[in-house]
């Protein structure tokens, strides 16, 4: 297996929880093709996902990313166009991932933005940023800072 398969199995419980319930509409992808891209700054180091997975539901999209190092990116946000407020809007989250550990802004807890400025039938894009504290004790550093993400990815 991989590196980065490895790190987007970590991933996959970010994806899997998107694609249950909602409108009962079959998800579509995950993609990975070689025109999807995915960046941040994270903790002021580039991060850049050698593979992008996403996932369509009818109401959500997730997208999850991870680099050759196993670290992981993911989001999920309502399925349109349009400025989601990670804290306020119950319908965004980001997380970062390395190893087994994980980093979560959400609803209940960091803060952040997704913007989704172009949704069409076939490809999503925007950008993010968040920072995500970790809900477990000794993880070094207890939260992450995520700043000028970009994706642009195919459904």
């Amino acid at each position: 297996m991989t590196r980065v398969s490895a790190g987007l199995i970590v991933l996959a419980g970010i994806v899997a929880a998107a694609g249950c319930g909602g409108s009962g509409s079959t998800p579509t992808g995950p993609t990975g093709g070689t025109t999807d891209t995915m960046t941040a700054m994270v903790d002021g180091q580039s991060w850049n996902a050698a593979q992008v997975q996403v996932v369509r539901n009818g109401t959500l999209v997730t997208i999850g990313g991870a680099n050759t190092q196993l670290m992981g990116i993911g989001l999920v946000f309502t399925d349109s166009a349009g400025a989601f407020t990670i804290g306020s809007d119950l319908a965004a989250t980001a997380t970062v991932t390395m190893g087994s550990n994980s980093w979560t802004a959400s609803a209940a807890t960091g803060s952040g933005s997704i913007t989704v400025t172009s949704i069409t039938s076939t490809r999503v894009s925007g950008t993010f940023s968040f920072v995500a504290p970790t809900l477990e004790s000794g993880v070094t550093p207890p939260s992450r800072t995520v700043t000028q993400g970009k994706f642009n990815v195919a459904f």
